[in-house]
């Protein structure tokens, strides 16, 4: 199967019903490369949706890295809270792009769609990262309909913050602060 621009997919080897496609460097990842992995796309009945929100992704320039950075950064910073600084490493950030000093993206960028009937339905783009201040949970960053990044935190399997607390009032909440 051809998807363009991304080209010819593949069975994903862990999960067949998961298709993979070739390597390709991602602008808003600073050239980062990555696999695309979707998840539920040979039986989704609206296969273009898809494919408009690939082609917003791959449009997408290093801007939006610096726009979600400040939320990066604020969970490195609670973490480091919390942890305190005896248990995790030396982590200097001055500004929020420093956060991404820290930062090593994922290989497998998941593609999917949310489809729960609300206002956050879309194609969701996920990527799950290892990141220095949280070896345990690391970092996941999500981008909704290739647009913008829309959730980041640690790694908890939900494409948005009101699905991971179940919680509506916490709709379009990039980052959930661990502090009450």
């Amino acid at each position: 199967m051809n998807i363009p621009p991304i080209g010819d997919l593949e069975p994903h080897a862990d999960v067949s019903e998961w298709l993979i496609s070739p390597p390709h460097p991602i602008k808003s990842l600073l050239g980062h490369v990555v696999q695309f992995v979707f998840e539920g796309y040979l039986d989704d009945p609206r296969k273009s949706d898809f494919h408009r929100a690939i082609q917003n992704f791959l449009e997408l320039d290093s801007s939006a890295l610096t726009a979600v950075a400040p939320y990066v950064a604020q969970y490195c910073n609670e973490i480091s809270y919390l942890c305190g600084d005896e248990e995790l490493p030396q982590v200097s950030i001055e500004q929020p792009s420093d956060v991404w000093n820290y930062v090593q993206f994922g290989s497998e960028l998941h593609v999917s769609r949310r489809t729960e009937g609300d206002d956050e339905d879309g194609i969701y783009f996920s990527l799950e990262c290892n990141c220095d201040w949280e070896p345990e949970h690391g970092l996941v960053l999500v981008v909704r309909d290739g647009r913008a990044f829309t959730k980041v935190g640690p790694y908890d399997g939900h494409l948005t913050n009101s699905d991971a607390y179940a919680d509506s009032r916490l709709k379009h909440m990039i980052f959930k602060s661990f502090r009450v």
